[in-house]
């Protein structure tokens, strides 16, 4: 191809691109001003992202990594700026030490300072979460609720599973996906509150308010929790090897509910409906629940698990309140090994064999991706 060619070549492909750019224009495709804008938003996002990651929360790796691309360009472009009269063996006998030298306390300071910054400032974000739960501890408000519950979440996050609520109040909220380990619950308040797929962890916490709730996927296990449960709705739930002697259990439904050794002890038991439940080694000595307690449990359509061995233990037994001011009867459940009690309900045969091994099958639930055992984070 000889000269003129080339340039007939160059005429025909600029006038052929012109030709596209101006025919898209009159049908407003307007190509040009598209992959501007694209550009431009582009540019403004990266901006942006680059801004901030030197202004974030850790903007000490950021400025750590610039030092080392810098290094390294330096050690790279420098053999082809330098003056000429400087050989290769020059510059590696009198620079290239200095720069590896600033290279190396670079990585070095750089890791450690990155490190502690880290720390320090996860440190501080914890301390500042904590802080705002103790501010409007005690507050009746739903800004109290609302603003304790970003403070858990944000706690969740930093692997912080060790929450004080204890006073706190929460109204007409939902607590969702979280995970409360050792943590102090004596006199929280939940009121009109929904609980979704959340553990409970060795809570150890005199009374716990509870009121018009709804507890749903969730578990409890060990530790000691006093509840003042009222007119809630629990299930697909697991209470596995917990005490919640004397405690108020007032529910309006209970479903797909397991019971694994559980303390009921000097309890109130009473529930509205009772469905797919089941108990397995639970202690109820002088529980209190209603006169129709055997009936509910043993009737075939509940589909309850386990209430042989309550009956074949326990007796039912009617006696005073002594503490109401009308002498109301109230009905007690008293181990039959603890001596001659008076007006014995049940005798029921041997409690058949449970086909089910797994917990988390029975209460109709998935297991927990985390391990309570396993947990790392801040107690």
């Amino acid at each position: 191809m000889n000269e003129n060619e080339k340039y007939l070549t160059l005429l025909t492909i600029g006038w052929f691109i012109t030709t596209i750019l101006l025919y898209t224009n009159a049908i407003n495709i307007q190509p040009g001003k598209y992959v501007t804008s694209k550009l431009k938003t582009t540019q403004n996002n990266m901006k942006r992202k680059v801004l901030k990651s030197f202004h974030s929360q850790y903007s000490i790796i950021s400025w750590f990594v610039l030092s080392l691309i810098t290094i390294a360009a330096i050690i790279i472009i420098l053999p082809w700026t330098i003056n000429k009269s400087y050989t290769y063996d020059k510059i590696v006998e009198s620079i290239y030490p200095e720069i590896y030298g600033l290279l190396f306390d670079v990585i070095l300071f750089g890791i450690i300072i990155s490190i502690y910054q880290i720390a320090t400032d996860r440190k501080k974000a914890i301390e500042d979460e904590r802080d705002q739960i103790d501010d409007f501890r005690g507050w009746k408000s739903d800004e109290a609720s609302h603003r304790i519950l970003g403070s858990v979440k944000r706690l969740q996050r930093l692997k912080v599973f060790s929450v004080d609520l204890s006073s706190c109040w929460f109204k007409e909220i939902t607590l969702q996906d979280l995970c409360f380990a050792d943590s102090n619950m004596t006199g929280l308040f939940l009121f009109e509150t929904k609980i979704y797929n959340t553990t409970f962890h060795n809570i150890k916490s005199n009374i716990i308010h509870c009121r018009d709730s709804r507890i749903s996927g969730c578990s409890f296990q060990k530790g000691k929790i006093q509840f003042n449960l009222h007119t809630s709705d629990i299930s697909s739930t697991l209470f596995h090897d917990i005490d919640i002697s004397s405690a108020s259990f007032f529910t309006n439904e209970l479903s797909f509910v397991l019971f694994d050794k559980v303390n009921f002890s000097y309890s109130f038991f009473k529930f509205k409906k009772c469905s797919y439940v089941e108990f397995v080694d639970c202690n109820f000595d002088e529980c209190i629940v209603n006169e129709y307690f055997f009936s509910e449990l043993s009737n075939p359509t509940n589909f309850i698990l386990g209430y042989q061995k309550i009956m074949i233990e326990y007796d039912l037994i009617q006696e005073v309140n002594s503490r109401s001011e009308n002498n109301l009867p109230i009905w007690i459940l008293r181990n039959k090994n603890t001596g001659k009690l008076t007006r014995p309900v049940h005798k029921i045969g041997p409690e058949s064999i449970i086909a089910m091994n797994d917990p988390w099958m029975r209460v109709g639930r998935c297991k927990p991706n985390f391990d309570i055992n396993q947990m790392n984070g801040e107690h």
